[in-house]
């Protein structure tokens, strides 16, 4: 078995390039990992193969030209996928190169077809500007978590501004949260943040609450409290789309 399919669908695309610096997939028995990453104004895809017999590690990799977020592209994506792990498999099993066109097709920076792919966006930045752009030009952003992985469980509207939930949050620095609701303008830059932050006391103060309701509203960090709720995906949905509609005196609405 390997990895065939990268992106399971455009939302998880979607996520890649809004909050994310890389990705990383792998099979179950972990005798086969894929990684893709942001490298300037390119994409890295890499994948790594075990040999069960002889335990050695095989990889290939290959430079990618960012794409717009269509069913499209993610298809061609993935068949780009599924043939790096075909031709990784096949160089095990005969010893010989497979150096016909690349493997991603149109989408390879090494294609010789000069059509462009689509590009994303124009408002697309790399998840470390983003996440760290609320506020441009004032100090405030120090106070916002810089996300390094994430997973989108819901999208939403709220007037003019555009609002993600995300949860599996894996933040740089002390700070870590389980969950957040983040809402940003049609630049993407951020105006205000609801995170459930992890209590690293609560072990030991028992009853304290296993995380804390925060916010930022371009002025600072604010602290609503500690309670066990807001751990609960749901109660946190609730109680931070309550917190952000008043904020942005919009009502929230899912899409």
């Amino acid at each position: 078995m390997t990895v065939d399919t990268f992106f399971a669908n455009l939302d998880e695309y979607q996520s890649f390039l809004l909050f994310r610096n890389e990705q990383r997939k792998r099979i179950s028995d972990f005798t086969c990992f894929a990684m893709l990453r942001k490298e300037d104004d390119r994409f890295l895809y890499s994948i790594e193969l075990r040999d069960e017999i002889t335990k050695k590690v095989f990889s290939a990799s290959e430079y990618v030209r960012p794409f717009a977020p269509d069913q499209k592209n993610i298809d061609l994506f993935n068949q780009g996928v599924a043939e790096c792990a075909r031709r990784l498999q096949a160089y095990l099993a005969t010893g010989q190169i497979d150096s016909r066109l690349p493997a991603f097709g149109i989408l390879s920076c090494d294609s010789p077809d000069k059509t462009a792919p689509p590009l994303p966006p124009r408002n697309y930045v790399p998840a470390k500007t983003m996440m760290t752009g609320i506020n441009q030009g004032s100090d405030c952003h120090k106070c916002f978590p810089a996300i390094l992985e994430s997973r989108l469980a819901k999208s939403y509207k709220a007037g003019q501004y555009s609002v993600d939930l995300l949860t599996d949050v894996i933040c740089a620095g002390l700070v870590q949260c389980s969950h957040l609701l983040v809402a940003y303008d049609k630049d993407l830059n951020l105006v205000f943040g609801v995170a459930a932050e992890y209590n690293d006391l609560s072990l030991i103060h028992k009853g304290s609450g296993s995380h804390f309701l925060c916010l930022w509203n371009g002025e600072g960090h604010r602290n609503l409290g500690c309670s066990d709720e807001w751990g609960d995906m749901s109660e946190f949905e609730r109680k931070a789309c309550e917190l952000m509609g008043d904020q942005l005196g919009a009502q929230i609405v899912e899409v």
